[in-house]
C-alpha cells in the first residue's frame, strides 16, 4: 500500500509522514490509495510540477505531530469524492480599481432631461366663419354676373344715338344695316322713305335681327319689295333710357302686347299733349297689323294698339320713344317734331322743314292727338310713310296711296338732320 499526498497526489511509501514531492504532511487523514485507484487513474501530473526550494530547509517552520496544518495550506474535507470535485466557479467580476486623483464620493446618478410640456391639441371644429364668408363672396359674384348679363358693365357707357338710311333691294324682303353705334340693346324705329324716282308703294317694316354693329330689317309681313324698285327707309337707333336729341329731351322703353290682345297701356310720366311718340317692333314674331298710338293721358301713360284692333296671336314686344321740346341743346342732331294728318279724302300731307340736304323722317300713326275726338274709330286705319324729303319739305302719304277715311290719317312725326347741314327755319 502507498500513501497519496492530498496536496499534489504523489504516491508515497507506506508510513511516510511527509510527501516526497511537495513535503506536505501526510498524517492528517491517511487514505489508502487502492480504493481510489480507479478514480485517481485519470488524473495526470501537472505539466510543471512544483520543485523544491533550493534554499536551506527551515525545520522549525514545519508542523509538529499533533499540530494543525498551516493556514496557507487548508486540507480539503475527507470523503470518497475529495479528489473528484468540479472546478470552482469563477469569481464575479470586480470593479476596476479607482484611479489616483478620483473623488472619494460616488459619481452622481444619470438624470434624464426634463420632459417638455405639450398642451393637448385643440378639438377640431368646423370653420363656420370662413364657410360663411366664402358663401357671401359666391353670392356677390353671382349677383354681379347677373347684373352684367342684364344691364351690361356699369362703367361702360353705351354709344351715342344714331340715325341713318337703308334700302330694301328690288325683290328682296330683308336688308342688312351696318352701323357701329347699333348694339344688341338698341331701340330701333323705322319709317319707309320712298324719296326718289318711282315712289314705290311702301310696306310696314320691323327689325328681324339685331346685334352689336348692325341689324337686319325686313318687311312687316315678310313679303319682298317690288321686283323692279328698291324701297329706302329711315331708322333711328336709341341707346339710352333718357337723353337729348337736339332741342328735345326723350324717354325710351320697351313694352309688351299680350297674346290674343289688341292694345296695351304704357306707363310714361313724360307723356305730354304735344309729345312726339314713336313705336318700333323689335325682333320676334310679326304683328298681326301695324301698331299705332290710340290714346294718351298726359303725365301718366299712353295706349298702343294694332290697327283695326286686330288681336295678336302671340306676345309682341315693342319699343317706344317719347320726345318733348326742351329748348336748344347740344349734340350732333337738330330736330323738328309735331303732329299732323292726311286730310279726309286726301292721300298726302306736306310738312315744312329746313333746307336740309337729306333729313331723316320718322312717323307713327297717332290717333291720340285728333282735335275734338277721343280714341279711334272702328276699322283699320291706313299707316303713313314718306314719299319725299327734300327741298325744305316732307311729303307724307297713306300707306296704300289711297284717300284717307273721314277721320283722316293722323300721325306724329320727328325730323332729324345733321347739325352742320342746316338750321330750323
Amino acid at each position: 500500500m502507498s500513501t497519496v499526498c492530498p496536496s499534489c497526489g504523489h504516491r508515497n511509501a507506506d508510513g511516510a509522514e511527509f510527501c516526497q514531492s511537495c513535503n506536505a504532511y501526510l498524517n492528517w487523514n491517511p487514505t489508502i490509495a487502492e480504493p481510489l485507484q480507479a478514480k485517481a487513474a485519470p488524473r495526470t501530473a501537472p505539466a510543471d510540477p512544483p520543485t523544491m526550494s533550493s534554499g536551506p530547509l527551515n525545520l522549525d517552520a514545519l508542523p509538529r505531530p499533533g499540530q494543525p496544518p498551516p493556514a496557507a495550506n487548508p486540507v480539503p474535507p475527507a470523503g470518497p469524492d475529495v479528489y473528484d470535485h468540479a472546478p470552482a466557479a469563477p469569481a464575479p467580476p470586480q470593479p476596476p480599481p479607482r484611479q489616483s486623483g478620483a473623488a472619494d464620493h460616488p459619481a452622481p446618478a444619470r438624470l434624464d432631461p426634463p420632459a417638455v410640456y405639450e398642451p393637448p391639441a385643440p378639438a377640431r371644429t368646423i370653420p363656420w366663419l370662413w364657410i360663411g364668408l366664402a358663401a357671401a363672396v359666391v353670392m356677390i359674384a353671382a349677383a354681379a354676373v347677373t347684373y352684367v348679363l342684364i344691364f351690361g358693365l356699369p362703367w361702360v357707357q353705351p354709344p351715342p344715338d344714331s340715325a341713318g338710311r337703308g334700302t330694301l333691294a328690288p325683290g328682296q324682303a330683308t336688308a342688312v344695316i351696318s352701323d357701329a353705334r347699333i348694339t344688341a340693346k338698341s331701340k330701333i324705329f323705322l319709317t319707309p322713305n320712298s324719296t326718289g324716282p318711282g315712289n314705290p308703294q311702301a310696306k310696314g317694316l320691323r327689325v328681324a335681327q339685331i346685334q352689336d354693329g348692325g341689324m337686319v330689317v325686313t318687311t312687316l309681313d315678310g313679303r319682298p319689295a317690288d321686283v323692279d324698285q328698291a324701297l329706302p327707309f329711315d331708322y333711328l337707333a336709341i341707346n339710352h333710357e333718357e337723353g337729348r336729341l337736339g332741342a328735345g329731351r326723350y324717354v325710351s322703353g320697351t313694352a309688351v302686347l299680350d297674346a290674343f290682345t289688341a292694345s296695351a297701356d304704357v306707363p310714361a310720366q313724360a307723356t305730354a299733349g304735344d309729345s312726339a311718340i314713336l313705336l318700333g317692333v323689335g325682333a320676334g314674331p310679326a304683328p298681326a297689323a301695324p301698331l299705332e298710338i290710340s290714346s294718351r293721358s298726359p303725365g301718366v301713360s299712353f295706349a298702343v294698339s294694332t290697327s283695326g284692333l286686330q288681336p295678336h296671336p302671340a306676345e309682341l314686344r315693342f319699343h317706344w320713344l317719347v320726345v318733348n321740346r326742351a329748348g336748344e341743346g347740344g349734340g350732333e342732331f337738330r330736330i323738328m317734331m309735331s303732329a299732323s294728318r292726311v286730310e279726309p279724302g286726301q292721300s298726302t300731307a306736306t310738312l315744312a322743314v329746313p333746307q336740309a340736304a337729306s333729313p331723316w323722317v320718322l312717323l307713327t300713326t297717332d290717333h291720340s292727338r285728333r282735335e275734338g275726338q277721343e280714341g279711334q274709330e272702328t276699322g283699320a286705319h291706313p299707316g303713313v310713310f314718306t314719299i319725299q324729303a327734300e327741298d325744305g319739305k316732307v311729303v307724307v302719304s297713306t300707306m296704300d296711296r289711297g284717300p284717307a277715311p273721314t277721320a283722316g290719317a293722323p300721325f306724329g312725326w320727328l325730323v332729324l338732320w345733321p347739325r352742320a347741314e342746316a338750321t330750323p327755319s
